[in-house]
């Protein structure tokens, strides 16, 4: 028996992977997941397992899930699976979850769109004024979602400011125990801000 999952939601650069790697510090279970790299130091978050089958468009049963958890060292208490909207997040209906919606401000998007150099890895589309088009259907999904599921709406931004409130709401959810100072060690501004990301991409 599994419990229901968290899925958290968001378009990329929104804050999903902090908001992902803060549940994770309070033990949630999220897998073997996507490494680092300078775009995300701290991780991504992603379920490896989960992640292929979305995009490849592959239906995830309740026993496919089983198995892709218990094949991976879970031990029961609660799980996530993090992904980008567009990733059929329909599909998790049936496990009955709480999604986790995760919004930013649309040119602090582009702005760390930009920043990150995300374009030349040709996973987003050059033409700034589709972004923002895109970035605002993506919010009208998940205004939707808030709407008519179960679900949590976060600004992931208000923990760069240690306003933990969010945070501290989905982990008294859980049943998990609140760790502050989990929060503050993890929490690295400058990453947010990417203040660093050009020495980080030349090393």
């Amino acid at each position: 028996m599994i419990s229901s999952p968290i899925i958290v939601l968001g378009f990329p650069r929104s804050g999903t992977s902090l908001t992902a790697g803060l549940l994770h510090q309070h033990g949630v279970w999220v897998g073997i997941c996507r490494g680092p790299d300078p775009r995300n130091p701290k991780g991504f978050f992603e379920n490896q397992k989960f992640t292929s089958y979305l995009k490849k468009g592959k239906p995830i049963t309740y026993d496919i899930a089983k198995d892709i958890l218990y094949s991976q060292g879970y031990k029961g208490g609660p799980w996530l699976v993090k992904h980008s909207v567009k990733g059929k997040w329909n599909m998790w209906n049936k496990f009955n979850p709480l999604f986790i919606l995760c919004f930013r401000d649309i040119e602090d998007i582009i702005e760390s769109q930009r920043k990150v150099d995300l374009f030349k890895y040709g996973s987003l589309q050059k033409d700034e004024r589709k972004e923002r088009k895109k970035i605002n259907e993506t919010i009208q999904i998940m205004e939707h979602i808030s709407k008519n599921h179960n679900s949590v709406c976060i600004k992931p931004a208000q923990f760069i400011d240690k306003d933990f409130t969010d945070i501290e709401k989905i982990v008294n959810m859980m049943g998990l125990e609140f760790n502050e100072q989990a929060c503050l060690d993890f929490i690295d501004p400058d990453l947010w801000k990417r203040k660093q990301y050009a020495s980080a991409s030349k090393k």
